[in-house]
């Protein structure tokens, strides 16, 4: 959770303020949580996201992020 928090917060550290947000939201039933997280920066390049979670993938730049996000 943590991961994919910090990767929704890099997507949008070099907007505008004004479109700079994330917004976490939480649901629940009698079965399951269900939390979805949003935010105002781009959205994954359709190239990227066939490897969205193989283990140590990232764009990130070195030192910026582990690459462990979604695995």
């Amino acid at each position: 959770m943590l991961n994919i928090l910090n990767n929704a917060f890099d997507a949008v550290e070099k907007l505008e303020e004004s479109d700079r947000w994330v917004k976490i939201k939480i649901t629940e039933d009698a079965e399951s949580i269900t939390v979805k997280i949003e935010n105002g920066g781009p959205a994954i390049p359709a190239d990227i996201r066939p490897r969205l979670f193989q283990p140590l993938y990232s764009t990130k730049d070195l030192n910026k992020g582990t690459g462990l996000g979604l695995s």
